[in-house]
């Protein structure tokens, strides 16, 4: 199925559930798991759910007037969670593959790792850019939830540093296996994608050292 066809399916999924105004976080969550269940977390697919799902839920609330808010937060609260989750699956999947010792695609991990990285940053970029499509109420109410995520981080930046570490301890458990079984090219693999995943964490866990210093310098600007 095309993308124009898949991300209209996804608006008009958002929209109905915002329209009904029930369970909304799980239902934008769901529709979100479900987006994303091929797995590839690449940045086109997360900003083309990201936007088709919000679009598809600032129509459907456009007839609830103070609900826009509070509605909005719901919802990105919801794909925020389910982009976490599909990290944390990608991950899970690689992990099980190394523990039990069996072969993987050196390329197809190191690319997986590289787009975990990026998540966070792709997910709210993708609010910035529906906000910056949007006019009136809805982009001011978009442009202030993206950059307060922005400061004080997501769901998906914390779920995604669990995920890389767990696959670095995977990974660095098996370069220095002494193993008979295991050949030392994947040992040589192992210790190569342990330092990226390493180099990654480091990366994230430095940036994170300044969330909690935003979101304490917000709640004192409230």
């Amino acid at each position: 199925m095309e993308t124009s066809n898949v991300t209209d399916d996804l608006k008009r999924e958002a929209e109905a559930a915002a329209s009904q105004g029930d369970n909304l976080r799980d239902r934008a969550k769901q529709i979100t798991l479900d987006a994303l269940k091929d797995g590839k977390l690449s940045l086109e697919e997360i900003r083309n759910i990201g936007q088709a799902i919000t679009e598809g839920v600032s129509l459907g609330l456009a007839g609830r007037g103070d609900e826009l808010k509070s509605g909005l937060k719901e919802a990105i609260s919801g794909m925020d969670e389910a982009i976490g989750q599909a990290a944390q699956r990608v991950s899970m999947t690689f992990r099980e593959a190394i523990e039990r010792g069996k072969d993987f695609n050196e390329m197809e991990l190191k690319s997986s790792i590289e787009r975990m990285r990026d998540l966070e940053r792709d997910f709210v970029e993708s609010l910035k850019d529906v906000a910056g499509k949007s006019g009136g109420k809805l982009k001011e109410e978009l442009t202030e939830i993206s950059g307060h995520l922005g400061r004080t981080g997501t769901d998906t930046g914390g779920r995604v540093k669990d995920s890389l570490g767990a696959l670095y301890t995977s990974l660095n458990a098996q370069a220095g296996s002494t193993s008979s079984t295991l050949k030392d090219a994947a040992k040589t693999t192992a210790a190569r994608l342990a330092d990226l995943a390493s180099g990654v964490l480091a990366g994230l866990s430095e940036a994170m050292k300044h969330k909690p210093e935003e979101r304490t310098a917000e709640k004192r600007a409230e």
